[in-house]
């Protein structure tokens, strides 16, 4: 028997682009909608016409070891038991999606992807069902809106002191867009003595990443992850949870501080490069590290540092570190003020 079915399409609004603003949240709701095309060249009974919202994170190594959860299974019955014209048919669906599933991610070690799935089943089991498949992408901006709209990203006054030697004040942005030029640091240094002036100001980006074959308990609650989601997991003897794990840090960036009777109170303004590091320079033989934006998920994470160290001018050179930190690890310490400062970080597609 001859099948009527020409095509089944699903169209999805915003060509299949789902934007989520601001950090994780499970309270908020996102909207995942479209059409589901229906193409006959005569009319059909059908005994069921449904589609599907899966969202997958898969997580493999070289030795072999693989995981994979369902992280998204979602599902809309459209029709029950009609007929369908001949011709083109559309059908309107939409999903509610939780505001705190990670967004669409790819590492060398995992992967987080989203699909709708359709099926368009017939009354009569002669007939072939028709089915369409098609992948979306959840992207997540940490800002509460889009960038253009802000004057500015926003910002966290940081405020310390090393006692009755400097006073300091840092004022950074904590969520940064990857594809920006600069980060604009603001930093007050406020001398109690001779002794608290600094000579230098160095920043290091760090990145961590942690890549896990199974989830942890607090991220069965979370994430409301049931075992059932749990499709595969192939593990090595005597391997923990968290199987790969790495800290990178991006090349440092220094800045010698230049004092001036009148001027040494103003405000410091230094802008740090991050567009070298999140492409790959083909006529720069040097591997760096690609910079990846922030997420949390159950199989893996992706966090951001920023390592700020202040080194007064009576420690004066790198040799004279090296000395200090053989001897005195403790006394080195006495010349040098060390911030790790929490970042997010994000790309605008």
């Amino acid at each position: 028997m001859n099948n009527s079915i020409i095509a089944v399409d699903i169209l999805p609004d915003d060509d299949g682009k789902v934007m989520m603003y601001g950090a994780p949240n499970k309270d908020t709701t996102y909207l995942v909608s479209g059409k589901l095309r229906i193409i006959l060249s005569k009319p059909l009974k059908t005994k069921l016409i449904s589609i599907k919202l899966k969202g997958k994170s898969e997580y493999s190594d070289w030795e072999n070891q693989y995981s994979c959860i369902y992280l998204l299974k979602l599902e809309k019955v459209l029709r029950e038991k009609t007929t369908l014209p001949s011709g083109v048919t559309d059908l309107d669906f939409e999903f509610q999606v939780n505001g705190n599933i990670p967004q669409s991610y790819v590492t060398s070690f995992g992967l987080i992807r989203y699909n709708l799935v359709a099926t368009v089943q017939p009354s009569s089991l002669l007939l072939k069902q028709g089915r369409a498949e098609k992948s979306i992408n959840i992207s997540r901006h940490y800002l509460p809106c889009r960038r253009e709209l802000l004057p500015a990203p926003p910002t966290k006054v940081y405020r310390g002191q090393r006692k009755n030697i400097l006073k300091y004040e840092l004022d950074i942005p904590t969520v940064i867009c990857i594809n920006e030029t600069s980060l604009l640091i603001r930093l007050r240094l406020f001398p109690l003595c001779n002794q608290g002036r600094v000579k230098k100001v160095a920043f290091d980006l760090i990145q961590s990443e942690k890549n896990r074959i199974q989830p942890t308990p607090q991220d069965y609650q979370e994430f409301s992850i049931e075992n059932a989601q749990l499709i595969g997991n192939v593990q090595l003897n005597n391997n923990t949870s968290a199987k790969r794990k790495r800290s990178h840090p991006i090349k440092p960036t220094s800045l010698k501080i230049i004092y001036d009777q009148d001027t040494w109170e103003n405000p410091l303004t230094y802008n740090l490069p991050f567009e070298q590091y999140s492409t790959r320079n083909i006529n720069n033989p040097i591997k760096k590290t690609k910079l990846k934006a922030t997420i949390k998920s159950p199989l893996m994470r992706v966090r951001h540092k920023l390592k700020i160290t202040m080194t007064f001018e009576a420690l004066e050179d790198l040799e004279q570190m090296k000395i200090l930190m053989k001897l005195n690890y403790q006394l080195m310490m006495m010349f040098l003020i060390i911030l790790y400062l929490k970042m997010v970080l994000f790309h605008v597609l």
